[in-house]
């Protein structure tokens, strides 16, 4: 048990039990109590490494953190099918195709893509890390 918490047990044992208002001090303490329940959201909660932040910068998925290699990746790809779609509305008396078959093609390809992106990757590196060992 915390400082803090032995603090609203005594004034709320004191205040209850007596049935009295409550006073400023027990007021402020379970402001307290509620602030610390509450997380900042604003605040950080995860430091990223040196790594992480240049494998996010050059959105190259060896961050060697498993969550932001694949959120690297799932930009990459919606990258690539933005890139697809931005070309066919740039032209677009160029193909017969409607929007949702163009839709289609630019997600075929951005698969594609990544495919062999991953396939290139485990050729540079037979042992599935970069250099040095790291993955």
């Amino acid at each position: 048990m915390n400082e803090l918490t032995r603090r609203a047990d005594d004034l709320i044992e004191r205040h209850i039990g007596a049935r009295t208002p409550l006073s400023q001090e027990t007021i402020e303490v379970l402001r307290e109590l509620r602030d610390a329940a509450e997380p900042d959201l604003s605040a950080p909660h995860y430091t990223l490494t040196q790594r992480e932040r240049v494998a996010m910068e050059l959105r190259v998925p060896e961050s060697g953190t498993d969550w932001i290699d694949e959120m690297i990746r799932k930009s990459r790809r919606d990258r690539l099918i933005e890139a697809s779609l931005a070309g066919f509305s740039a032209n677009p008396g160029s193909s017969e195709w409607s929007y949702e078959q163009a839709a289609e093609y630019s997600i075929k390809q951005a698969d594609e893509a990544v495919r062999f992106d991953e396939l290139a990757g485990s050729m540079n590196y037979p042992d599935g890390k970069p250099e040095g060992g790291q993955a």
